[in-house]
Parts: C-alpha cells; structure tokens; sequence
C-alpha cells in the first residue's frame, strides 16, 4: 500500500507516539522507583501515548473507526492522574515554572492539587463520557435509518 507523502508523515509521527509510549512504559516497568506516581499512573500515560499513535496510524491507513475508538480511550486515559490526584490522599503535586527570567517553584497547599487535578480529572472524564454517548447515539441513528420499518 503506497501513501501520499503527507500520510507517510502521519505514520512516522504516530509510530513516534507508540515508541514514546512504550520507553516510558519499559522505563517505568524497569525501574519503578523512579516513578513520581504509582506505576499504574504512569502505565495509564503510557498506554495514552501508545493510542495516540494508533489512532494517527489507523486514520493514515483508513481504519476510521478503530482511529476514533483509540482517541476515545486516550480521553479516558487522560483522566486518569487527575483522578487519582483526586482519590489518592497520598498524590501531591508540585509547581514550577517562569516567565521572562521570573521562576516560581514549590509545593502548593495538598488541597490545590486536589480542586485543580481532581477537578481536571472530573472535567476530563465527563468529557469523554459525553463523546460515547455521542458516539452511541450517532451509530444508534445511522443503524435506526437502515432499517425501515415494514
């Protein structure tokens, strides 16, 4: 099967995504004291860039809808750290950063990385439970529409 030079580049920038997914899966199984969350944590972010690379890959060869099914679970799998920010009393968080040679770094208040991630992690997963039951009600229409009653 030959592909356009700009579906070749998709391919090569979704087997990226799945080579960075499983370093960092490999990393975290090889050495999981490294880890700064639970290796499920990091498994669930592995496992994120891995479908992403399979959707970007799958699109590029036409597989439409197994593309969009491996970008659904990347949704779900976002909201993953959040979540056990939110659930975990144990998840901390810290912050870092700057802007024009200003830096801030520390570790804020526990129940900030609780509102913050717990609450991104909460958005996130309505998010991606509102694109399947889009998705469901969309294939429930296209199937409704097939069959006509007799």
């Amino acid at each position: 099967m030959r592909f356009p030079s700009s579906g070749r580049q998709a391919l090569w920038f979704g087997f990226a995504f799945i080579a960075a997914g499983a370093a960092l899966f490999l990393g975290v199984r090889l050495d999981p004291g490294k880890a700064l969350a639970p290796v499920w944590v990091v498994e669930a972010a592995a496992a994120a860039f891995i479908l992403a690379g399979l959707s970007v890959v799958f699109e590029g060869v036409g597989l439409r809808l197994a593309s969009r099914i491996c970008s659904l679970l990347v949704v779900y799998l976002l909201a993953v750290p959040g979540l056990w920010t939110l659930f975990d009393a144990d998840a901390s968080c810290t912050i870092a950063g700057g802007i024009s040679g200003a830096a801030i770094n520390g570790a804020p208040p526990s129940w900030m990385c609780w509102a913050m991630f717990g609450g991104g992690g909460i958005v996130v997963l309505l998010a991606a439970l509102g694109f399947t039951l889009t998705a469901l009600l969309r294939r429930k229409a296209v199937v409704d529409k097939r069959v006509t009653p007799t």
